[in-house]
């Protein structure tokens, strides 16, 4: 599946405020989506791949793919749509 941005925090910001994320947030996202077999590959200039284990979301208009804030953001959206918990 192919994402911008723009819906990656349109869906993210109708379920949380990020900007109240404690501290260390992006490590243990960071942690958590490795330990699950998620990685974070960054394919061109403003793209992104992260592999899960249903597949590859390719997220597009990605202004800082390399910043550590971005990609847990972009985890954190795959982790939620891939619906890697057990309900």
């Amino acid at each position: 599946m192919k994402y911008t941005v723009s819906e990656v925090c349109e869906f993210l910001n109708s379920k949380w405020d990020f900007s109240k994320a404690p501290k260390g947030f992006n490590d243990v996202v960071s942690a958590a989506a490795k330990q699950i077999g998620f990685s974070v590959v960054v394919k061109e200039p403003t793209t992104v791949l992260v592999k899960t284990n249903k597949g590859t979301l390719t997220y597009q208009q990605v202004a800082t793919p390399n910043s550590k804030e971005m990609q847990a953001l972009l985890l954190t959206h795959a982790m939620l749509t891939q619906q890697v918990h057990e309900s």
